[in-house]
């Protein structure tokens, strides 16, 4: 019996999202410079769909590089999602908007690759 040389390729990874691949450090040092400029707006108005309320991540953001431990706290408490968010895309979503905020407003100022550049390499 001959294997399928593409055996391997059906049970693994063949594309990743950037956003999927940044940590909440790496969210902290790519939005920290720009957070008042980023354009929140995404993630305000979907957090507040899932959850009902409307978090203020540009003080998260700004607060959290200047090393406040509680606004770092804050920022993983709102963009990791974890089991006790339980099965539901639109919360999922919603903590992942965070990093398509700051991914976005990269893109916006041609620095995008960086983000590229802190995902693969950290």
């Amino acid at each position: 019996m001959t294997q399928d040389p593409l055996q391997a390729a059906r049970s693994c990874e063949l594309h990743v999202h950037i956003g999927g691949c940044v940590s909440v450090d790496d969210l902290i040092h790519l939005g920290g410079p720009f957070a008042a400029e980023i354009d929140w707006s995404l993630y305000i108005d979907a957090y507040a769909a899932a959850f009902g309320i409307r978090p203020d991540p540009a003080d998260w953001v700004h607060r959290a590089a200047a090393g406040d431990k509680a606004a770092i706290r804050q920022i993983r408490e709102h963009f990791v999602y974890t089991e006790a968010d339980g099965a539901d895309f639109t919360r999922f979503m919603a903590k992942f908007n965070f990093a398509i905020a700051v991914l976005r407003h990269h893109q916006s100022i041609d620095t995008y690759g960086d983000c590229v550049t802190r995902a693969v390499e950290g």
